[in-house]
């Protein structure tokens, strides 16, 4: 364990060997996960803060050896994410657009991309279209802070994760883009021109 001069803590457990674990952040508990491919500053590092010196510092050595983390869970259980009410076979559920974006526009840094491709998903098992969805998150997720083609592309993973695969055409090649999109694949602002965007 390790402070830090801002008067935060850092603490550190072994990586899952073969499992890749994101970084991510719950900033509403002031957690800020750093897994693969992010970094950290670390003892015996030193900052400059309001032209003084100050130190990382460890804090707590662990007197035994300390398990790995299953960061997925830790953060549904730091940052829950709404859940969808079970639904009997053969029935649908009436998702609620407006909640979901709501949702989608509260989210912070770190959040943001995952939220939106959570929410997309919820909205495209249940029927809404892909440019439906693009319309109905769209404004919430550029709110939070996400560019358009990040906005698009996002939605589309969610829809291809959540439907199948596009069908190969008569001559033997895959379906575009548009099959989730409408007919003519558009750039990203005008997708979600409708959004207000």
């Amino acid at each position: 364990m390790a402070r830090t001069p801002t008067g935060g803590t850092h603490v550190y457990f072994p990586a899952t060997p073969g499992k890749e674990q994101r970084s991510w952040q719950a900033a509403d508990v002031g957690v800020d996960f750093r897994g693969d491919g992010g970094y950290i500053i670390a003892p015996p590092s030193r900052r400059i803060i309001d032209g003084n010196v100050r130190l990382y510092e460890v804090a707590d050595i662990a007197a035994h050896s300390v398990g790995t983390v299953d960061a997925g869970r830790l953060r549904d259980f730091l940052d829950p994410r709404p859940v969808a009410p079970p639904r009997a076979e053969g029935t649908s559920v009436a998702v609620d657009g407006k909640r979901l974006a709501a949702w989608v526009a509260g989210r912070s840094e770190g959040e943001r991309n995952r939220s939106l491709f959570w929410a997309a998903c919820r909205l495209a098992e249940n029927g809404v279209s892909a440019t439906d969805a693009l319309d109905a998150l769209g404004a919430a997720a550029q709110s939070a802070g996400l560019g358009d083609r990040e906005i698009t592309t996002t939605v589309r993973s969610a829809y291809r994760a959540t439907q199948p695969a596009p069908e190969a055409t008569s001559d033997g090649r895959a379906q575009s883009a548009g099959r989730w999109f409408g007919r003519t694949a558009s750039p990203p602002s005008a997708a979600l021109g409708r959004a207000g965007l």
